[in-house]
């Protein structure tokens, strides 16, 4: 679960003629659906990378012999989690959830800071805390 080495797996796809839609309908029956402009891109380079959230995906085409190899990089959990921590790879969706969250913690923080100063009697302490927060934050950046 916490390999540091990717997993590689390497597949081959013949495809039947030369022709662009061949290579594509190949595609889309080894369940890899692309979108118009990775489609473009792909016939357009001959290759094509399709990054997710620790996994990536590379297709070439071989227009000589007709294949496609496919190329399926799982670099495991602990890279899964830092590119979705990171908003790397990841869908709309994602972002949004991340940023509400975000927004939701520093809610949290600034309210939490607000009651703390309104004691009159640890107001100084605080104070106090929140200065060398502020020093220790400036000092870390």
């Amino acid at each position: 679960m916490f390999s540091t080495e990717a997993t590689i797996e390497q597949q081959h796809i013949s495809v039947i003629s030369g022709k662009p839609d061949a290579f594509i309908t190949a595609l889309a029956l080894n369940d890899i659906q692309l979108s118009d402009s990775q489609t473009a891109q792909l016939l357009d380079n001959s290759e094509l990378t399709i990054a997710t959230a620790g996994k990536r995906i590379d297709l070439y085409i071989d227009y000589e012999n007709n294949l496609i190899e496919l190329i399926n990089t799982d670099f495991g959990l602990i890279a899964m989690l830092n590119e979705l921590h990171q908003n790397r790879h990841t869908p709309a969706m994602w972002t949004l959830i991340s940023d509400a969250i975000a927004a939701i913690i520093m809610l949290i923080c600034i309210s939490g800071t607000w009651l703390s100063l309104k004691h009159k009697a640890q107001r100084k302490r605080y104070l106090y805390l929140l200065a060398a927060s502020a020093v220790a934050l400036i000092t870390m950046a």
